[in-house]
């Protein structure tokens, strides 16, 4: 079985094989990605960093300086790549981001604030393009993948404002995907992440993915069809929401 294609570049060559090893043997790739961290050109002082995740396509960092946390996201795609390329893939996220924001930060900040940079990154010390975030505190939930349907829209239903925060978010999500064909990526774990903190929930939305559907039904359709179950999950849970009211 061939990990990638034949043009895929070393490093995704190397990131695809991790992936595989995690399938194999859950948290292996954490520990081998732990054992490339280099920090001799790590431009953020003051912090202790440690690694928290790997993502489908970034590499994930908790940073603490004793008074705040943050998040910083790696960008793996832009490893090993010309500094243009690097500041490409910065830009293209800084623009999904802003996009995101325009649709879902209305009523409610279910986006969370994030500074696209260019820097030294703790992985291998390579230059890449990340973000940077402030660290979402509490126990997080994916919504489509830790409860069944009617499981959702009793919790929803629940809170009056968590109830209007999902109505917002779905309303202004299928708008988006009607109108435009494109839509916020819900099929990764936790990108609509539902989180509890001190006995309260919300939705929040820290991840930068964006889903263009015709590219993705013609080029994934896997994705595309997971895509679908997760479209009509959600349209299934308003529906349910909007009954209850």
């Amino acid at each position: 079985m061939s990990v990638v294609g034949r043009k895929s570049s070393n490093y995704n060559r190397i990131s695809s094989l991790l992936n595989l090893l995690d399938h194999l043997a859950p948290g292996l790739s954490q520990r081998i990605t732990a054992s490339l961290l280099r920090f001799d050109n790590f431009p953020l002082e003051g912090f202790d960093v440690r690694l928290l995740a790997n993502g489908s396509g970034s590499t994930v960092f908790l940073l603490d300086n004793r008074v705040e946390l943050k998040v910083l996201k790696v960008y793996r795609r832009s490893l090993g790549c010309s500094a243009k390329e690097v500041l490409k893939v910065a830009r293209e996220f800084k623009e999904k981001h802003e996009k995101l924001s325009a649709w879902f930060n209305h009523t409610y900040e279910l986006v969370v604030p994030s500074t696209f940079v260019v820097l030294h990154g703790p992985l291998m010390g390579f230059t890449a393009a990340a973000v940077w975030q402030s660290y979402v505190a509490g126990r997080k939930y994916d919504v489509f993948l830790d409860f069944s349907p009617d499981e959702a829209i009793y919790l929803l239903c629940s809170d009056p404002q968590l109830k209007s925060q999902w109505l917002d978010f779905s309303k202004q999500f299928l708008t988006s995907l009607e109108e435009t064909d494109t839509c916020f990526d819900l099929v990764g774990r936790e990108n609509l992440m539902l989180v509890q903190n001190e006995g309260k929930l919300s939705l929040r939305i820290v991840d930068n993915g964006l889903f263009h559907v015709a590219a993705i039904r013609a080029q994934y359709p896997g994705r595309y069809h997971q895509l679908q179950a997760h479209v009509e999950c959600l349209r299934k849970i308003t529906q349910g929401v909007e009954r209850a009211s």
